[in-house]
């Protein structure tokens, strides 16, 4: 978070930019909808008074995801129910993405697979459940590999061991 000499306040996270006008007026640029917006923004200088004016936001640009979820001994975990979003969370009430701004749900298809499109460019994690217990990952970096159109294959993700 930041502020400028024109009394704005700055503010990033993980669902893009928001800049709060002196007057109240809100400005959002949702993460991907500028090329220097994609992922979680950990920090903002501003400089003296800030641009005179700020830029319309563009539409946001996104791609898709897809992985697979395997077991301990790497066979395909069929009709999982699993949740894509920028910051999982370890401590939740309903879910690990249940209060996350942007968060996609579904369930692995008979091979294990899981494909999301029109995904936000952006960093994201992945909450698994199988049975009544969920498994999370910390997020990837993929602000740099998702491409607008295309779909960014994370790979397999091998569920801890039942205890």
């Amino acid at each position: 978070m930041g502020a400028d000499d024109s009394g704005r306040v700055w503010i990033g996270s993980d669902a893009g930019l928001t800049v709060i006008g002196a007057d109240g007026t809100r400005n959002e640029w949702l993460s991907g909808a500028a090329p220097e917006i994609a992922g979680e923004i950990k920090s903002i200088l501003v400089v003296g008074s800030g641009p005179a004016a700020l830029p319309g936001a563009g539409e946001v640009r996104k791609g898709g995801l897809k992985g697979a979820i395997v077991d301990n001994d790497g066979k395909p975990v069929s009709g999982a129910t699993l949740e894509v979003c920028p910051n999982p969370s370890f401590i939740y009430t309903k879910t690990p993405c249940a209060d996350q701004p942007v968060r996609f749900t579904g369930k692995t298809d008979a091979e294990g697979v899981w494909t999301f499109a029109e995904v936000p460019l952006g960093e994201y994690g992945v909450a698994v459940k199988v049975g009544s217990k969920w498994q999370t990952t910390l997020g990837f970096a993929m602000n740099g590999a998702m491409k607008e159109g295309e779909v960014f294959d994370i790979g397999s993700i091998k569920l801890a061991e039942k205890k």
